[in-house]
């Protein structure tokens, strides 16, 4: 008895190999390989690596949103290191089959998804070629995990039908789109290299975070696609540098481009979500390009890298803020970068030198505001976000200076004169903000459909709960009457579209 109590456990898988399971013959189960392989010498392989068939839908709600788990139990691990490849495929098989499980049970289909991710949201962040993602859907076998990911993150984006879609059951079901999303994430990025369908998935994740009122969370994903980002090497990609240095025999130019694309995408996100942050003195990880860094391309040209050639492609620098017809990414790269030279003043520390140095941004913003306001107008929902990053960045910038000023400096005239000047600065982005209010709380034309996710800029609603702090904050004698109807519109429009 003695000797039984103090022997080894022997352990066994639970199944028969999947030689032994084909032959449909006994299997004694043993570890590493069961006597049958040893014997034949062939390679015992444990667990099933057949394509996972879909679960029938569950008639039962749960508590809270299931969350997919794709970890291999211990009966289904492939105990052979030559399977580690086996191994890796069977995963992305069970990530695409989930993906698609996950899809048709919000009642989607993937057509559907992509035709509205590309006509809609694609034009506010185009870090994906619509060529190489139908490639990737359309090619022959099993689609990689990475791939799959980056659908579940589009169909995040094409969930609200209309402007008015607030009900407890589309709450529900773009929260379980998220959480199912966000559970599988983990699971592919603590399995697969970093690859740019990963990353892209993840800037898409970060962006639906911000949209949806959890900047801490999407700060945190864009944080991981920059560590990403650097493992792939594409921030090294020829969007930081003039056309004019490429070789003519460089591979894949759509490829090249999304990568750029891409990463442009991740230096705008990582700089727009920090702004929400009450932390917002933490440093940055991505690096920001330089003044002479040729500036992303647009939606329609990266949709037709496939059949245009490289020297038919614009080589706009991004200092270049006068010239025309710039679309509305180039747009939002160069109002990140005023938003990141606000950030850097920030760190300058004599307080004169500051305010000088905020003075000349200030007439330089409200200079690059000028030229994109009509072209917003022209065009309403494609340069939107650059408009809106930009009165951003000037509340930030005279916030700034009226707190500063407020705490530290000792009362003078150029005091009260720098005040003044920040405040009247302040009240007129109000008053931008409450005329962009009154636009989107118009009613739609009738026959039309508006689509929030595609028309509202994401950084709006951050916009309106800023102006309207300061409106309930501002010391006065008397309130004007135009600030008690702006604090009532902006409370209107975040009652009726902000969860």
């Amino acid at each position: 008895m003695a000797a039984d109590s103090n022997r080894m456990r022997v352990l066994r898988p639970l199944q028969a190999c999947n030689l032994c399971k084909s032959r449909k013959k006994k299997c004694d189960k043993s570890l590493p390989s069961c006597g049958y392989c040893i014997s034949k010498q062939i390679d015992c392989v444990y667990g099933d690596a057949s394509f996972p068939r879909n679960p029938a839908p569950s008639t039962t709600k749960d508590a809270c949103p299931r969350q997919p788990s794709l970890w291999p139990s211990p009966a289904r691990v492939i105990i052979n290191p030559k399977h580690a490849l086996q191994l890796a495929e069977g995963f992305g098989r069970e990530v695409y089959s989930e993906v698609y499980r996950v899809i048709r049970d919000s009642g989607r289909f993937v057509d559907d998804i992509t035709a509205r991710f590309f006509n809609g949201f694609h034009h506010q962040l185009p870090v994906i070629s619509r060529t190489s993602f139908h490639n990737c859907l359309s090619a022959s076998g099993a689609t990689s995990s990475d791939s799959s990911l980056l659908l579940l993150a589009m169909s995040l984006f094409t969930e609200t039908p209309d402007a008015h879609a607030h009900t407890v059951p589309d709450v529900e079901k773009r929260r379980s789109l998220y959480l199912s999303l966000k559970s599988l994430y983990a699971q592919v990025q603590a399995c697969s290299p970093p690859s740019i369908p990963l990353i892209q998935a993840g800037v898409l994740l970060g962006m639906h975070e911000y949209m949806n009122g959890q900047p801490y969370n999407a700060f945190m994903t864009i944080s991981m696609c920059v560590r990403m980002a650097y493992a792939a090497g594409i921030h090294r990609r020829r969007s930081h540098e003039n056309t004019s240095s490429r070789k003519p025999d460089s591979p894949s130019l759509f490829q090249e481009e999304e990568e750029a694309n891409t990463w442009w995408g991740i230096v705008i996100c990582e700089r727009t979500f920090l702004c929400e942050l009450e932390t917002n003195s933490q440093p940055l990880l991505s690096v920001f390009p330089a003044g002479d860094a040729r500036l992303p391309i647009e939606s329609q040209v990266l949709d037709q890298l496939d059949i245009l050639e490289h020297g038919s492609l614009p080589n706009i620098p991004l200092s270049c803020l006068t010239f025309p017809n710039l679309g509305g990414f180039s747009r939002m790269a160069q109002a990140t970068c005023f938003l990141d030279q606000v950030r850097k003043a920030f760190e300058v520390d004599d307080i004169d030198s500051r305010l000088l140095l905020l003075s000349r941004l200030d007439t330089n913003i409200q200079a690059f505001l000028s030229m994109v306001m009509p072209q917003c107008q022209e065009e309403p929902g494609i340069y939107c976000s650059s408009m809106n990053t930009t009165i951003r960045t000037l509340f930030i910038l005279h916030w700034h200076i009226i707190t500063q000023l407020e705490v530290r400096a000792p009362r003078c005239e150029s005091r009260d004169v720098w005040l003044a000047r920040s405040h009247e600065a302040l009240e007129t982005v109000a008053k931008m903000v409450i005329d962009i209010a009154d636009l989107l709380l118009a009613t739609p034309v009738q026959g039309t459909t508006i689509y929030m996710v595609d028309t509202m800029p994401p950084q709006y609603p951050y916009i309106a709960r800023a102006v309207l702090g300061y409106l309930r904050t501002r010391k006065c004698t008397e309130e004007p009457e135009w600030s008690k109807k702006a604090r009532e519109i902006l409370q209107m429009w975040l009652d009726k579209y902000s969860e």
